[in-house]
């Protein structure tokens, strides 16, 4: 069987929260997110599972990766059951030594600042959609615009994972979504008959 990709990618909407002045989600309630999962490659660094779904043929994705090359994903997004409970609104994405970050897309910066004790830079891409990092330190200021691919910040401390690595996250109109949406390939595989010749 022969596997195309029709379509455009489909665009799951996570439950809201409350947001504070950088766009993160606050929220209260017993428990909490889970902890993440790191898979160890040659080097050290987390191997990579965001390759999974990754641009193949000739699809480009709306977005670049804001970290280069391709980041480890080391935790996923996991949008909670309800607005007000705890998920992880966002990915991690592991840091290589000398990692600079990158403007996903187009846009101008909402927000820099520090947000419960880390540095958090935000910025908005028009449509209503909003990208977050943390932890990162920008020497920007809010309404500078900025560049696909444009060095906008550092990964900075304190950690927000017990290794090196930015959180990503990703609102729409105020919804948080996954931020892979925009950067690989998820449009579901239809399976063709092979051709009679190869059967």
């Amino acid at each position: 069987m022969t596997a195309v990709r029709p379509g455009a990618p489909t665009e799951p909407m996570a439950p809201s929260a409350p947001i504070n002045a950088a766009g993160l989600v606050q929220v209260s309630g017993p428990g909490g997110p889970a902890e993440p999962v790191t898979l160890t490659g040659p080097g050290g660094f987390a191997r990579t599972d965001s390759l999974q779904g990754a641009p193949t043929g000739d699809y480009v994705p709306p977005w670049s990766w804001p970290l280069p090359p391709v980041p480890a994903v080391t935790r996923h997004f996991i949008p909670p059951p309800e607005r007000w409970q705890a998920g992880h609104r966002g990915v991690d994405l592991a840091v290589r030594p000398g990692n600079d970050v990158l403007s996903p897309a187009d846009g101008v910066v909402t927000f820099v600042g520090m947000v419960a004790g880390r540095p958090v830079l935000s910025i908005g891409h028009g449509g209503g959609l909003v990208s977050s990092f943390e932890p990162v330190k920008s020497t920007l200021t809010k309404g500078a615009r900025v560049e696909r691919g444009q060095r906008v910040g550092t990964p900075a401390g304190p950690p927000h994972c017990p290794f090196a690595c930015i959180h990503w996250g990703v609102r729409r109109d105020g919804e948080y979504v996954n931020p892979l949406n925009y950067v690989t390939d998820r449009r579901p595989s239809v399976l063709l008959p092979l051709p009679e010749g190869l059967r």
